[in-house]
């Protein structure tokens, strides 16, 4: 499970926090970078 996170979900979380940060919802890009850490642990 996660094998499946880290290929799924941080990449989508990722790609969800540069188009916010391009967006500067700096706070709400903030919350998705760190998902995506997290979910690579």
């Amino acid at each position: 499970q996660t094998g499946r996170c880290r290929s799924l979900a941080s990449v989508h979380l990722r790609t969800l926090s540069q188009i916010l940060c391009m967006n500067l919802q700096i706070h709400t890009c903030l919350y998705f970078l760190t998902n995506s850490n997290l979910c690579l642990f």
